[in-house]
């Protein structure tokens, strides 16, 4: 999503003579689909949309450079951005999957990477002891 919004900043400042609006508030912004300059209230709808196609069209761009979209088995969008780019992504791959609560889904599957690596690591011997203590002998 900080790519959608960097472009969406992008799109407000050609539009609106310049305006900035702060990464900090670009969120609200793009969840509002307005932006409020010397107090009135514009819809940026048209500039969310095209801040999700550019985005969309660039991501399917670099999977088609290492694969062919219909080798892909599913795709899974998760995040809170997966509702922005989904009408983009459905054209391109019959197989889309966005879960109901994709910001979730992705907070979810980075616990769940968390705990592999933990695991994988118990597993293991610490390869950076046994490294310091060769390097500390010769």
């Amino acid at each position: 999503i900080h790519n959608l919004h960097l472009e969406l900043r992008r799109g407000i400042a050609r539009q609106f003579s310049g305006y900035d609006v702060g990464i900090a508030e670009v969120d609200k912004v793009c969840r509002a689909r307005s932006v409020q300059i010397d107090g009135e209230t514009t819809s940026i709808d048209d500039l969310v949309e095209a801040a999700a196609q550019s985005l969309g069209e660039r991501v399917i761009e670099q999977i088609e450079t290492y694969t062919d979209p219909r080798s892909v088995a599913k795709v899974i969008l998760t995040g809170g951005g997966s509702s922005l780019l989904e009408p983009v992504f459905s054209p391109t791959f019959k197989n889309l999957v966005v879960p109901s609560q994709a910001g979730l889904a992705n907070a979810l599957g980075y616990l769940e990477y968390g705990k592999w690596v933990e695991r994988r690591e118990a597993a293991s011997p610490h390869d950076d002891e046994t490294e310091a203590a060769a390097t500390s002998e010769e």
